[in-house]
């Protein structure tokens, strides 16, 4: 959407990759709004008015498009199927994230499916990959994951899931 001009017949509207600079969409429009999905990649948008006699100048701006998801983390500790003699006071939870993830969402469950049994859900910014827990009961079987979702909104797969039992 762009601002209306005074005595504009129609608008001229122009995408161009910014990487190979080859126009991807070139089209007149009667109102002041045009919509599009480009594929992923940067782009330049502009847009002109226009009528029989005259031509305003170009009005641009970039946008990036970002449809690819953060990797996936990696879970560090506790280790998978590691093992508590007793409830400790609190644990720490450790995973390697992604470079481009913004936050990290951590589960911990007593389901391995995660269906039922979630007990802790929490998202916090990825500039962090450690989280101290201080909810662990004995007799307790505990599974957890972790997923990373970057600036754009793209949800990374969740890491595979590690158990750790309390006694």
């Amino acid at each position: 959407t762009w601002n209306s001009i005074s005595g504009a017949t129609f608008y001229r509207v122009e995408i161009i990759n910014s990487t190979s600079g080859s126009t991807i969409t070139a089209t007149t429009s009667s109102v002041n709004n045009f919509t599009t999905t480009p594929s992923q990649g940067n782009y330049e948008f502009r847009v002109r008015a226009e009528n029989s006699s005259s031509f305003t100048s170009w009005s641009s701006r970039t946008f990036a498009v970002d449809q690819t998801a953060p990797t996936v983390p990696v879970l560090i500790f506790p280790a998978d199927d590691a093992f508590y003699a007793s409830a400790p006071p609190s644990i720490s939870v450790d995973w390697s994230n992604s470079l481009d993830a913004n936050t990290d969402s951590l589960e911990i469950s007593t389901d391995s499916t995660f269906v039922t049994g979630t007990i802790l859900q929490i998202t916090q910014s990825a500039t962090s990959s450690t989280y101290s827990w201080t909810g662990a009961q004995g007799s307790t079987t505990y599974f957890w994951r972790v997923r990373s979702v970057d600036l754009a909104g793209n949800e990374s797969n969740y890491s595979s899931v590690f158990k750790f039992i309390i006694n």
